[in-house]
């Protein structure tokens, strides 16, 4: 785990690589994935960089590619699902794309090597060939379906016109094409009846004007436009045409209908062809004789034949080609998104004054330097070039990346701490600490055996089957969650049973693990006398002791070990949070941040809230001598009747409620009775008061330590807790003015050593002192009078201003009040465990008292659905909303309350030019 605890080492680097085998060198790099290249071209546009027109031909050769995969997803070659990408041996990450229908793994990845410049020359060039031959594929299947979808429709229209004018069936005319006889017609508003009309009463009228009729026009139109097309011929016909439309079908691909119009003029027929045109009706001319329609649609059925047989040999050859395209797909799509990003990184390069060369700057990790230097090397050495590839370290100022070796495991703890921030560069890594304290909190909130369980088994199937269940990734926002986070999700449930234990609780229930520390007779039960009943003089094994479930004070008791419990956790999470900040500043080289602020927080949380954690661990640790037996040592001392801070000299009785298996309830008693001899710690024979009382008077009155009836809890108390309030207050003016005090000292003395040298300096480096002074004074620069680089963290001479001395104390002060409030409120916040847990524990409760216990008398079949509807909700609302609450809360805690104490989180990941992460990039 030690690579987890800080960042890897980097250094940057400037490459002078010839500009020959710049190329092949760059995509090397990509292969290995271990160099992070900055941008030396950031005031140029990326529109007059040195290598825009490869990018173009990149992304002309990736539309070649596109069309492709498009035809053959039309042609179902491909199957319905998208490019899955592996970033790593471990993870797959899905690309949504339409167009894209492969699976590309790792290790395909890896397989096809990096294409070499004239490699890209002949795959350019292929593709062309393979595009115009596939682009003329397509227009030719595209003419002949056009063609095939004419003879269709002349094929429909010659059969409309056979059934119409052989008067086999009954003649239909729609009703907006004719008045009724017994009817005016009204030119406005002609009669829009749908429908059809049998030939009856008008029978004679419309064969007298068949007979007058000499022309017709015939065609095919949309279904979509039948009713607009009837409308605009009755209005520009007004009833002097006939319109015959036959019903739907399907031509093309579109619902068609033939028509066929009669008409009488020239001039009629002109307006009836121009209604045609307007609504895009294709019109076919319909010889008059039968004989010749006969002979021409048996001429039509003969060329579709023909035709069909043409456009079967023209797919078939598409699709062949498009095969031996789908074989080779693969390679080519994961080539041209190297090609494309290795020039992308060769933008970020400049030419030196020669144009002989290439200049590049990257980070990389110091332990890989050595690899990448041999591997450049290589690439020298195969291209036969004399000129030597130039690697050299420079120094800068700039922050490194961070970078951290994870796996599978931390992997996703380490995503936790990056959402809230990239640790800088060397600082001190949350997530090996997040490893135990986020599934620990959160077991805190969350504990029960049962629910536990549950999300156990779930991560552990999804630790065990992580190689079978990857493939599903994409699913879904929810899944992919659950899959990155499975170990968290196992650890929480591990944790979650490990409280469970703690609490002895399984869905709300007690377990029997090991016999009671208490002894019940039962004939001390019948006659309600408590002078049977008592401690055995051993503590319960392990967790609480079954018999508080059935006690009258159940709910007092446990509220209030989980609020104490809650604060312990929280003031140790808090103390070892400040704590690593030790290791940041000394890290650093920064020990005045150790001594004027690390260390006094350190002493103001321990002295007032570590104070009470000692407070509470001792008043609950504790022997009290009773006329019976003490009680374990892990339950409270101060009575079992009233809960806590009630604990007295007189009998306490407390009531228990049983429901045994004959389903009457009876109440039993344990009584106890506190002597008024209390052991040396305690002050005797009194009552041990509140601790919240305790640690309000030691600021109002530390002189007076009386409490009720109580003088003092153990023997000191009164000098201890003054010690410890005089310094809690002595570390707010630590804070607050001690860094102030030490800076204005160093910048005092430096300024007087630097005047004593001005006797021994030349009048120029007087002017560069002096001008050092004055953009100091006028500026937030500060000059550098210095021989080497300077480190960020470093003074310089000029020291700080005198002006800013003011800001600098408003900084200050900001920054005491907001740790000294928000050690109080950061402590109470921790309150939250206690908050969930209790709020778990009850709703688990009321699912058991309210749906299952009841139906335990009824039939099976009402069990059986009870059970049912128990198990669900106990699924849906405890163990996934309630552990999304609970994570959240977790979550919270490590962010505000434990990483805010020492974390900065104001660096930037290491971004490195890989292959594996580029294909996904590109492809996105």
């Amino acid at each position: 785990m030690g690579e987890l605890f800080r960042s890897e080492n980097f250094c940057l680097i400037e490459l002078i690589v010839p500009s020959n085998i710049v190329y092949e060198a760059v995509g090397l790099t990509g292969e290995l994935g271990w160099l992070q290249y900055k941008d030396l071209n950031s005031d140029v546009s990326q529109f007059q960089r040195n290598f825009v027109r490869e990018i173009r031909k990149c992304e002309d050769l990736e539309r070649i590619l596109k069309h492709f995969a498009m035809a053959m997803e039309s042609h179902k070659l491909c199957r319905n699902s998208d490019l899955l990408i592996d970033l790593d041996a471990e993870e797959k990450v899905m690309v949504s794309k339409k167009y894209m229908n492969l699976t590309l793994s790792i290790k395909k990845i890896s397989k096809y090597a990096f294409p070499l410049l004239y490699e890209i020359d002949e795959l350019e060039q292929r593709l062309y060939d393979l595009e115009k031959t596939l682009k003329q594929a397509e227009e030719n299947e595209q003419s002949l379906l056009e063609e095939l979808t004419n003879l269709q429709e002349f094929q429909s229209v010659l059969e409309g016109s056979f059934l119409f004018l052989s008067g086999t069936e009954r003649i239909f005319l729609p009703s907006a094409l004719y008045c009724f006889p017994d009817n005016k017609c009204d030119s406005g508003s002609p009669a829009l009846r749908f429908g059809s009309l049998t030939i009856s009463n008008f029978f004679i009228q419309s064969l007298a004007k068949l007979a007058t009729m000499h022309r017709c026009i015939a065609g095919v139109i949309e279904l979509s436009k039948k009713t607009s097309f009837e409308r605009l011929l009755w209005r520009i016909c007004r009833g002097s045409a006939f319109l015959r439309i036959c019903n739907s079908q399907s031509l093309g691909g579109v619902q068609k209908s033939v028509f066929v119009v009669f008409f009488q003029g020239t001039l009629l027929g002109e307006r009836i062809r121009r209604a045609c045109d307007g609504f895009g009706a294709k019109l076919y001319a319909c010889p008059e004789s039968a004989n010749e329609r006969s002979a021409l649609l048996k001429h039509v059925k003969t060329s579709l034949y023909d035709l069909e047989m043409v456009l079967q040999r023209t797919v078939d050859h598409k699709l062949m080609l498009l095969t031996n395209i789908k074989e080779r797909y693969e390679g080519w799509f994961v080539a041209l998104k190297k090609v494309k990003s290795t020039y992308f990184v060769l933008n970020t390069f400049n030419y030196d004054v020669t144009n002989s060369a290439l200049i590049g700057e990257a980070w990389c990790p110091v332990a890989r330097l050595p690899a990448v230097y041999n591997a450049m090397e290589k690439v020298r050495k195969r291209a036969g070039n004399p000129t030597p590839i130039i690697l050299k370290q420079k120094i800068t100022k700039e922050q490194p990346p961070t970078l951290y070796l994870t796996n599978k495991f931390t992997n996703a703890f380490q995503a936790i701490v990056d959402a809230y921030g990239v640790a800088s560069y060397k600082e001190v890594n949350p997530a090996l600490f997040t490893l135990v304290s986020f599934p620990f909190l959160f077991g805190i909130m969350f504990g029960d055996v049962g629910h536990g369980a549950v999300m156990t088994i779930f991560g552990a199937w999804m630790c065990i089957r992580e190689k079978s269940l990857r493939t599903k990734r994409g699913a879904g926002e929810f899944w992919d969650t659950a899959f990155s986070g499975r170990y968290i999700i196992l650890l929480m449930g591990l944790f979650s049973m490990y409280a469970g234990f703690i609490y002895n609780d399984i869905f709300s229930k007690a377990m029997w693990l090991f016999s009671s520390a208490y002894y019940l007779p039962t004939e001390a039960i019948d006659s309600g006398c408590p002078s049977g009943c008592g401690f055995n003089g051993s503590p319960y094994p392990f967790g609480l002791d079954p018999v508080w479930a059935l006690a009258a004070n159940k709910l007092a008791f446990l509220n209030s070990f989980k609020m104490k419990m809650s604060v312990i956790v929280g003031v140790v999470h808090m103390l070892v949070a400040i704590f690593l900040n030790v290791f940041n500043h000394s890290f650093f080289k920064n020990k005045l941040k150790i001594y004027c602020e690390t260390i006094p927080q350190f002493l103001f949380m321990a002295s007032i809230f570590g104070y009470l954690c000692a407070l509470i661990i001792s008043k609950y640790g504790s022997q009290l001598n009773t006329n019976l037996s003490p009680l374990p040592p892990f339950l409270p001392c101060d009575g079992l009747g009233k809960g806590l801070g009630s604990l007295r000299p007189l009998p306490v009785c407390v009531y228990l409620t049983m429901l045994p298996q004959t389903h009457h309830s009876f109440s039993f008693i344990i009584c106890t009775r506190w002597l008024n001899s209390y052991p040396p710690f305690h002050g005797g024979g009194q009552t041990d008061p509140s601790l919240l009382v305790v640690l309000i008077s030691m600021f109002l009155s530390p002189n007076d330590i009386s409490y009720g009836s109580r003088t003092y809890m153990y023997r000191g108390q009164s000098v201890i807790q003054k010690i410890l309030v005089a310094t809690a207050v002595l570390c707010v003016p630590w804070m607050l003015l001690s860094h102030i005090l030490v800076q204005k000292f160093r910048q005092k003395l430096t300024s007087s050593r630097a005047y004593n040298q001005l006797e021994n300096i030349s009048n120029y480096e007087l002017g560069v002192f002096l001008n050092c002074e004055n953009e100091a004074e006028g500026n937030s620069e500060i000059g550098l009078f210095v021989q080497e680089p300077v480190n960020a963290a470093d003074e310089s001479h000029c020291g700080p201003p005198e002006g800013r001395f003011g800001e600098i104390l408003v900084n200050r002060a900001i920054h005491t009040i907001e740790f000294c409030l928000g050690a109080v409120s950061n402590t109470a916040s921790y309150l939250r465990l206690w908050a969930l847990s209790l709020a778990h524990a009850q709703l688990s409760e009321v699912l058991w008292t309210m749906v299952l216990r009841p139906a335990f008398t009824k039939s099976f079949i009402v069990l059986y659905i009870a059970f049912f509807i128990w198990a669900t909700l106990s699924v849906f609302v405890l163990v996934i909303m309630e552990g999304l609450s609970a994570f959240l809360h977790a979550l919270r805690l490590h962010w505000v309350e434990f990483q805010n104490k020492f974390y900065e989180g104001g660096g930037h990941a290491f971004a490195p030019f890989s292959f594996k992460t580029a294909v996904h990039q590109t492809a996105a």
